[in-house]
């Protein structure tokens, strides 16, 4: 699709964790992938506020 894919309408992960989970199969593959979408979620989260809590940290150590 090219740059045409940039204008293409899209769902964030949570609204499709919250959307589906309702009515989603328990075990099956879908609700699977849903958690999976869910511990990414948790993975990125984690992530960025390691690395914030680090520059946090130089930040304080450079000013005094």
């Amino acid at each position: 699709e090219g740059l045409g894919a940039f204008f293409q309408p899209v769902h964030t992960m949570t609204g499709i964790i919250a959307q589906e989970m309702g009515e989603v199969v328990r075990g099956s593959i879908h609700y699977r992938a849903l958690f999976m979408v869910g511990l990414v979620l948790f993975g990125l989260t984690l992530l960025i506020n390691l690395a914030a809590q680090k520059i946090t940290k130089r930040y304080r150590m450079s000013i005094g």
